[in-house]
């Protein structure tokens, strides 16, 4: 397959369907090379199995009761508040399951494993995992493979009220050192935290993982903050933007403002391509319609890392069409309703001042009858 095809098959040429399967690494204890079809991974439902705590798919929370209970008994554990919750009250409850956070982080790290701190916060069943990461962790510690250190970063989805209880679903950016480096520094980890008011401020009663940022599920599919969200779709976005104008262009270019978004193997390859298309195109410029549409499908769990793989729907309502420049004759490449969706891998890379840069590092093409999206 020419590079040409290869590499912007979808985006500057009609033709046969192309597919391409990502070979990537996987994190495991013991190197585990792993291989999927992307075109599969993108229509997924977005699910991934864990390893430390989050391992859990779902924590129950600890029942307090007692049975009847005489005027005479006090119980010793913090006593739920019912109450109608404001704006205010779920702003607490966000702040007390952010310290939560910050205390676990510590816990499961503390040398004289003193979680009394956690349990002033949090149910019994949520401080046990630290309990259970300890036991997890030695094993992995003597393969050479330990975790040393953990930093939580809260990116809060949403904080709603649930009848008695705040729910909050996260996608925490969780960094860990690890003795192992072949081993992603950081697990995109979606829960939800059931949060419950006490007397004296707010206690988290269950977490359950929804999806844990590592590769025992099987789409490899992690939950993607925000911010890293509205950046990487922002640089597909543009990307894709130029190389339409591009294609539209009666004198187009070498395409250099379009290598750009490129990093590595990928950067080289374009400049060939770019230069391949412009000889393919003769005197002809895509004068029809192009419509973009672009989404996230998640983090990417087998590469690790910040690596975040974005979809990209080109849909043509009234067909592909390129006119001749000399005759003004139009061609049909492609009928209408046609699309092509692309799948791309977009590296993110932080510098030390805290900002963030985005690099399309590897892509997968593939041709559709029929609008790649539902929403279309």
């Amino acid at each position: 397959m020419a590079v040409s095809e290869r590499l912007m098959g979808g985006l500057f040429r009609g033709g046969e369907p192309v597919r391409r399967a990502f070979g990537l690494l996987g994190r495991a204890v013991g190197c585990v090379v792993v291989g999927f079809g992307l075109v599969g991974l993108l229509t997924a439902g977005c699910t991934a199995g864990g390893s430390s705590e989050d391992s859990v798919a779902m924590i129950e929370s600890s029942d307090n009761s007692t049975g009847s209970v005489t005027e005479s008994i006090e119980e010793p554990v913090p006593q739920p508040v019912v109450a109608e919750f404001s704006e205010g009250d779920v702003a607490a409850a966000t702040a007390a399951y952010q310290q939560f956070l910050a205390v676990r982080d510590d816990a499961y790290f503390d040398p004289e494993g003193d979680l009394s701190a956690l349990r002033a916060l949090a149910s019994e069943p949520v401080v046990s995992e630290v309990e259970k990461f300890w036991g997890r962790n030695r094993v992995f510690t003597d393969n050479g493979a330990g975790i040393l250190s953990r930093t939580s970063r809260a990116n809060v989805v949403e904080a709603s009220v649930s009848g008695e209880q705040v729910k909050i679903l996260d996608c925490v950016e969780v960094l860990e050192g690890n003795e192992d480096e072949s081993f992603s520094p950081v697990r995109f980890v979606e829960h939800e935290a059931t949060m419950v008011a006490v007397d004296d401020g707010w206690f988290v009663d269950v977490v359950r993982v929804i999806r844990s940022g590592d590769l025992a599920d099987t789409d490899w599919l992690g939950c993607v903050p925000g911010y890293h969200e509205e950046r990487v779709t922002a640089t597909v976005e543009d990307f894709a933007a130029r190389v339409t104008d591009w294609k539209a262009d009666r004198e187009p270019s070498d395409g250099a403002d379009i290598s750009e978004f490129f990093d590595g193997r990928l950067r080289a390859e374009s400049v060939e391509a770019l230069a391949q298309q412009r000889e393919q195109f003769g005197d002809r410029f895509m004068s029809g319609v192009e419509e973009r549409y672009v989404k996230v499908a998640g983090s990417d769990i087998a590469t690790g890392g910040w690596n975040f793989l974005v979809e990209l729907c080109l849909y043509y309502p009234s067909g592909e069409i390129w006119t001749d420049v000399a005759s003004g004759a139009e061609v049909v490449q492609k009928p209408p309703g046609s699309a092509t969706r692309v799948g791309y891998r977009v590296r993110s890379d932080e510098a030390a001042d805290g900002s963030w840069s985005d690099a399309i590092v590897d892509l997968t093409p593939v041709e559709y009858p029929s609008p790649c999206f539902d929403e279309l």
